[in-house]
């Protein structure tokens, strides 16, 4: 599991997070880039992009992403659940956060989402998820329930509905 990163991350105060062109090939790998818990602190960066995994999370798969700085996702592509994130238990954006997911990929056809699967996702910052699709549920966000009181701008989601 983890195209670049096997472990929880956590980046405080001005800590950046780049990865590129990393998968996650073996038999039902999770985490295109990075298979742990993902913390992006205030005033702090993670860059990921063309990231692709076999299984779940195609940028990143973990427990919780909790991002209080900017997380910036491009070109990521999972066979499984989350085309950019899985987080098993919690995806939180913090006020002041933001999270940008731009062209993600769900490939699985049972309970998929384009940008995000998880079953708690809290936004209180801003997130935009533009190009999102998923051969499955859903184009954007598949959650048990969304929690939003920041700024959710979503621009081109689909799902070809196939589960």
């Amino acid at each position: 599991h983890g195209g670049a990163v096997h472990g929880s991350i956590v980046a405080r105060e001005a800590g950046a997070l780049v990865v590129a062109n990393a998968s996650a090939s073996g038999v039902s790998a999770c985490g295109g880039c990075g298979f742990g818990d993902l913390v992006i602190g205030t005033n702090s960066t993670a860059s990921l992009s063309h990231c692709w995994s076999v299984s779940d999370g195609g940028a990143w798969d973990g427990s919780r992403f909790v991002v209080s700085g900017v997380a910036r996702i491009t070109n990521s592509t999972s066979g499984g659940r989350g085309g950019a994130f899985l987080a098993s238990e919690l995806f939180q954006v913090n006020e002041g956060g933001q999270v940008v997911v731009v062209s993600a990929r769900a490939q699985s056809i049972g309970g998929s989402a384009g940008a995000i699967w998880s079953p708690t996702v809290a936004l209180r910052g801003h997130v935009l998820l533009k190009d999102v699709d998923s051969r499955g549920d859903v184009g954007g966000i598949h959650a048990g329930l969304v929690n939003v009181s920041g700024v959710l701008d979503v621009a081109d989601a689909s799902t070809a509905g196939q589960g």
